[in-house]
């Protein structure tokens, strides 16, 4: 960090795993390039007022982002063939199939490597297996015996003879539709209108499902195994006048029908089992109705206005419907008869659409090859917002104590630490835990997206975090569990480095948007955004006390980076170190403490100090005499920072009251840093 061009973007756009990672070098992550649409920048806010012992924070009137969360692109996949692109996910979501002119693509979107392809001559179909290991696949031609291959590397595992077909003028097409949920048996749809069950392993064909009278193209298995729904298409549809297709509710049990409906294509079971959606087609496309699954009685009808392409999931999120209206271009998502977004953007056509099983993402599969990724929120977000147009005066009010120690019992729908791995690649994955204790399995956040240096809300229930989606770094927030992605700021200048607030209502950050770096503030939910006071140069990497009356950051204005601390209205800056070389990465610990690291001796530790800059002592000392960076202070006694061991950086975690310390698990090939507390 000695040489570096203060006015480059590449400076202002890393955060603080950035800077440190350039000390910590040879463990470097690449941040990506700036180019984005429209600033939606916040405009120049006078500073609030205040006294060391008060923060008097207004809200003043300013451009605000919408408080309803948007459906945020998390990727865009270009396939070596570019034409229409056939999307499925896999059960867990990590990982992507694509079919496009002769060939299936598999992609692994946890760790951005390579897709490994299926060649297959024809119009193919493809099935995940419950655990996501193994892919049934044929094509529509036949030359190509139905197959099932390792999903990791695409070899072919097995493949099974062709069955002999019921009616000879049919032709011997077959269509791959679903697997069990004990992944023992395939449905498997015939031209001729059977539903074939056949043994996952052998082949072997255990049930010919005879009520259909012409090309079964659909079949879901009820959520319990005893039932499956089925779907085809009736002889006597080509003027598209019903009855032209027909749903059965078979019982596997006695093979037999349950229940079938007329002018339906298809249908999805609820995760209970009680209920069925089913989707019109031809005349009756853009009709739905939802209906009792024992008695089959109608319990809710609607219509939607688009008529074309679509997909839905039914999960405990909701009934998502994802269709293509008119504009072929854009995708409309709805909550059953609620329209929630539309996914505009699109630079073709789209051609199929695929949901995750927690409705939680969108792929798009477009006409010229393309395939987008979307994050949408179907669960209102996690927020504690102020009232607009407010002023809270906060008076400052005793460090509180806490006998927490990271051996208790974890919370079940919280994150206690989290950190960023890096995968290679240029690939970033957030992970987390839920428990600090010695050897707990780190939780991975982020499995499909590009994310680094999270920050963790008081509660534990929310993590902001940055990713550059868009192509310019900008600050997100999702669940703990790494759903309801939520993108806070805007524009083409970056934004990065999110910090909490004590009582989790506010985000403090940096942000290019008037040139230099500068601070700013918002509420949780990204609206209110004002720059939070007036201050000269470069000014990063802030952080708010745990008794809400300081904040902490680095500035360049004196010609390298130096530790200030101001009142947590921004007044009353003032500088705490003063050396030729660079101080970063500050925190508030409990008490009177700020951690920072610093390269005064040679190499990057960790030092403590009192708040008004006096008692500054070396807390890492390691004997191999590597860099130590990146300070995460605990509102306890516990901190963690970032350690090259052999080529690779890893996260410690040290006791401040017994001096033990321990490491995070290994989970990146590239290493670990940007540590984060709870606070």
């Amino acid at each position: 960090m000695h040489s570096v061009h203060l006015r480059s973007t590449t400076f202002i756009i890393t955060t603080i795993i950035a800077v440190c990672i350039s000390a910590c070098a040879p463990a470097t992550i690449p941040m990506p390039s700036a180019t984005a649409p429209a600033s939606n920048s916040a405009p120049t806010i006078a500073p609030a007022t205040g006294t060391p012992n008060t923060i008097a924070t207004s809200t003043p009137s300013v451009t605000a982002l919408p408080i309803k969360p948007q459906p945020v692109r998390l990727r865009v996949l270009e396939s070596a063939q570019k034409e229409q692109a056939t999307v499925s996910l896999a059960p867990d979501g990590t990982r992507l199939a694509s079919f496009s002119k002769d060939r299936w693509y598999l992609w692994n979107l946890a760790t951005d490597q390579p897709p490994c392809a299926l060649e297959r001559s024809g119009w193919t179909e493809l099935v995940w297996s419950p655990d996501g290991q193994f892919v049934f696949f044929n094509a529509h031609d036949v030359h190509d015996a139905p197959s099932v291959a390792d999903a990791k590397t695409c070899a072919t595992l097995r493949t099974f003879a062709y069955l002999p077909t019921a009616k000879s003028s049919s032709g011997n097409m077959q269509f791959p539709e679903d697997w069990s949920p004990d992944g023992k048996t395939l449905a498997v749809g015939h031209i001729d209108g059977r539903v074939l069950l056949r043994d996952a392993k052998t082949g072997t064909l255990l049930r010919a499902l005879q009520g259909h009278t012409y090309n079964a193209w659909h079949a879901n298995w009820s959520p319990d195994g005893t039932r499956l729904l089925s779907g085809a298409e009736e002889l006597g549809s080509i003027n598209n006048v019903p009855p032209h297709a027909k749903v059965i509710v078979w019982d596997l049990q006695t093979g037999k029908p349950q229940l079938s409906w007329q002018g339906y294509a298809y249908g999805n079971w609820s995760p209970d089992g009680s209920q069925i959606v089913l989707v019109g087609t031809h005349a009756w496309a853009g009709k739905y109705t939802i209906v009792d699954a024992q008695t089959g009685k109608e319990i809710k009808p609607f219509t939607l206005p688009e008529k074309s392409r679509t997909a839905l999931q039914w999960s405990s999120a909701g009934l998502i419907i994802a269709t293509v209206g008119q504009d072929k271009t854009q995708v409309s998502i709805y909550d059953q008869a609620t329209k929630l977004y539309t996914l505009t953007g699109h630079s073709a056509p789209v051609w199929s659409i695929a949901i995750s099983r927690d409705g939680s993402t969108i792929v798009c599969g477009l006409e010229n090859g393309t395939i987008v990724l979307w994050s949408i929120n179907p669960a209102p977000p996690i927020t504690k917002t102020p009232p607009a147009d407010v002023t809270t005066t906060r008076t400052r009010t005793p460090t509180p104590t806490r006998t927490r120690t990271p051996t208790g019992a974890p919370s079940t729908d919280a994150i206690d630490f989290a950190f960023t791995a890096d995968m290679g690649n240029n690939v970033r994955r957030i992970y987390g835990l839920r428990d600090v204790k010695k050897g707990e399995t780190p939780i991975l956040l982020t499995p499909i997206l590009n994310a680094w240096h999270p920050a963790i809300a008081p509660h534990g229930k929310l993590i902001a975090f940055e990713s550059a989606v868009g192509g310019v770094t900008q600050i997100f927030t999702m669940d703990a569990n790494g759903k309801n992605i939520r993108q806070l700021t805007l524009g083409n200048k970056p934004s990065f480095q999110p910090a909490f607030s004590p009582d989790g209502t506010r985000i403090i950050f940096a942000s290019e948007r008037e040139g230099e770096t500068k601070i700013y503030v918002m509420n949780v939910d990204g609206s209110n955004q004002r720059k939070l006071a007036e201050m000269p140069n470069y000014n990063f990497a802030p952080q708010i006390s745990t008794g809400f009356d300081w904040i902490t950051f680095v500035s360049y204005r004196d010609g390298n980076a130096e530790i200030y601390i101001a009142n947590a209205d921004g007044t009353h800056q003032r500088r705490l170190t003063n050396n030729s070389v660079e101080d970063e990465s500050p925190c508030f610990m409990l008490g009177d403490q700020i951690l920072f690291h610093s390269k005064r001796n040679g190499h990057l530790e960790v030092y403590s100090m009192n708040r008004d800059g006096s008692n500054v002592r070396q807390l890492t000392r390691h004997p191999d005499n590597k860099d130590n960076c990146q300070p995460a202070c605990s509102s306890w006694r516990f901190f963690a920072h970032a350690h090259i061991e052999g080529t690779m950086p890893h996260i410690i975690i040290r006791d401040m009251g017994t001096d033990e310390e321990w490491s995070v698990p290994h989970v990146g090939t590239q290493g670990e840093l940007g540590p984060a507390w709870r606070r």
